[in-house]
């Protein structure tokens, strides 16, 4: 990225909630100042404060959290009945924060397809990041979908970041 650019890192998971990809995103967003960066996902459901510093990147809540009380199955659905606001949210906050790129990653793929959309709204480069593997990971209609979403993920990727060499390999062969 050149200087003065801005870019919206785009996650399910996000600080405070206690899961390894919001660590990797805090540690991520530690990295860059409010100036270069704004964090996006959804609203953590309670946990522990963090101590998130005034200068590291803002957190913004597009979305809120599945509610603790009901059955996990069920979680999917509700992140896609959230998608219009999502991709509305985050094509504003592009637009607002004249964001150059969307690092996107795969915890989610309604959250995937938001990150998608909303760079062919914007025309913001897309930089998706996947830490596991995501067609490969389906099955039925599901896997129609991840294969129609990820073929166009991958052709409008300015770069695609990945978790291994092996994952680096299972795509060059793809």
């Amino acid at each position: 990225m050149k200087g003065g650019d801005r870019v919206l890192l785009l996650s399910c998971s996000v600080p405070p909630t206690l899961t390894g990809a919001a660590v990797v995103v805090a540690n991520l967003a530690k990295q860059f100042s409010r100036e270069e960066m704004v964090v996006v996902g959804e609203r953590p459901r309670g946990g522990p404060p963090i101590a998130w510093r005034r200068e590291w990147p803002e957190i913004v809540s597009a979305t809120a959290c599945w509610p603790l009380a009901w059955p996990y199955r069920g979680m999917h659905w509700w992140r896609a009945l959230q998608f219009p606001l999502l991709l509305l949210r985050c094509v504003r906050l592009i637009r607002k924060h004249r964001c150059t790129a969307i690092l996107v990653v795969l915890g989610s793929e309604v959250f995937l397809l938001a990150g998608y959309l909303a760079a062919v709204c914007t025309g913001a480069k897309l930089l998706p990041y996947f830490h596991d593997t995501y067609v490969e990971n389906r099955a039925g209609l599901s896997l129609w979908f991840a294969r129609w979403l990820q073929a166009r993920v991958f052709t409008k990727a300015s770069h695609v970041f990945v978790m291994s060499e092996g994952m680096v390999e299972l795509y060059r062969a793809g």
